[in-house]
């Protein structure tokens, strides 16, 4: 700019349109040094202290890593991040962070409530931190169509194995058909469940009239079959 100020007293500011890079931008090459110094292959940075490097509006930076620091014990990294571009001088910024391995898991889209069978448009499959994994979650879209949650499952909240099962298809203190199948005989009672089940749980049935508990398999909504020879976990009661 060919000015010059006459006073001390004057200033002169000038400005151009720009960009700031987005923190996937910068992340990108941050990566792929970590993952060349050794970091896990599924990796996700988290910023202590982002701030976007300003680059002109239609370029294209390149952006480069400079004395990398990478602390695998305590998953931290430290970078010099570099970014030039045509019509700018090289801006360079120290970035800090931490480490997050992740791990492909089924999340929910949306609140999923007991009694829910859980279909496509209930899940995606979605890469999360290990390090908020409390244990084992489902990774494949497969393992929990169909399923139903055990308890309330929060949008986003990825899908443990514990955390779901079989649809119920008996609830607790629902009348329930036992059934008891032998080679020579098949009999048929109205029970009392005792507890919620799914195809294939065992569940206890009362009989509501002379008060024996049973142990029953549940094989469809409102049934479960007597395994014969079983017998009862609580005796009829004895008349008087």
């Amino acid at each position: 700019v060919d000015w010059r100020p006459v006073s001390g007293v004057e200033r002169v500011s000038v400005e151009r349109a720009g960009r700031p890079l987005t923190r996937e931008e910068m992340a990108e090459p941050i990566k792929r040094s970590l993952l060349e110094a050794g970091a896990p292959s599924s990796i996700n940075l988290e910023f202590s202290n982002f701030a976007p490097l300003l680059v002109p509006p239609m370029s294209f930076p390149v952006l480069s890593v400079e004395a990398i620091a990478y602390d695998a014990g305590a998953d931290r990294f430290s970078v010099n991040l570099a970014a030039s571009a045509e019509g700018m001088q090289t801006q360079r910024m120290r970035v800090s962070g931490r480490v997050m391995q992740t791990v492909m898991a089924v999340v929910a889209n949306h609140r999923l409530q007991p009694g829910d069978t859980i279909g496509l448009e209930d899940i995606r499959v979605m890469q999360v931190s290990e390090r908020h994994l409390a244990g084992p979650v489902a990774s494949d879209i497969s393992q929990v169509l169909g399923q139903s949650p055990k308890h309330p499952i929060a949008a986003g909240q990825p899908l443990a194995s514990a955390d779901i099962g079989p649809p119920i298809m008996v609830a607790k203190g629902a009348t329930v058909v036992i059934a008891l199948d032998t080679p020579g005989m098949s009999l048929a009672a109205q029970g009392l469940a005792l507890g919620a089940g799914g195809r294939d749980d065992l569940i206890q049935v009362m009989n509501p009239l002379s008060r024996a508990v049973v142990a029953a398999r549940v094989t469809g909504p409102g049934r479960a079959v007597i395994t014969p020879g079983s017998s009862p976990i609580i005796a009829p009661a004895k008349t008087p």
